[in-house]
């Protein structure tokens, strides 16, 4: 039995219990281009796929993604159409800006000197009292008030 199958995942030495998660672009972008961790993103979105925990992002993890699979992965208009359709027809519930975790997003902005995109979805975990899950954790470890997974 798989870590996914029962909503845990690694976190350092211990192994957590999860029921959702908050997708990351930087994950997501992995799903759709060859690169070190795509396997590993894939396993989560297997998982997903087969509803064996909720997924939530803001909506904008589709412009960040399809801007990514464009400017930094160099692929064609074709494939970025495909990765990005199937990108939306997964269970993935894209969470629009909203005032329920604004608040939370412009106070990590603020406060921790993060881009507003990144704040977006520290926010988001926040509102949700959800897991973040980053390949580019970073600047998401500056924020103390919610939990980081990330991709490894």
């Amino acid at each position: 039995m798989s870590i996914w199958q029962n909503s845990y995942a690694k976190t350092g030495n211990h192994i957590e219990k999860f029921s959702g998660l908050v997708i990351d672009a930087s994950v997501a972008v992995k799903w759709f281009s060859e690169e070190a961790g795509s396997d590993v993103a894939a396993n989560y979105l297997n998982a997903i796929s087969a509803y064996e925990f909720e997924a939530f992002a803001p909506s904008v993890l589709v412009y960040e993604v399809g801007n990514a699979l464009f400017k930094g992965k160099h692929q064609d208009q074709r494939r970025i159409t495909i990765s990005l359709s199937e990108l939306l027809k997964s269970p993935i519930e894209f969470v629009h800006m909203n005032f329920d975790y604004l608040d939370f997003a412009v106070d990590f902005m603020v406060r921790y000197d993060l881009s507003f995109y990144d704040a977006v979805y520290a926010g988001l975990a926040k509102k949700l009292n959800l897991p973040l899950l980053t390949a580019n954790p970073k600047d998401h470890n500056k924020v103390k008030e919610i939990k980081i997974f990330t991709l490894k």
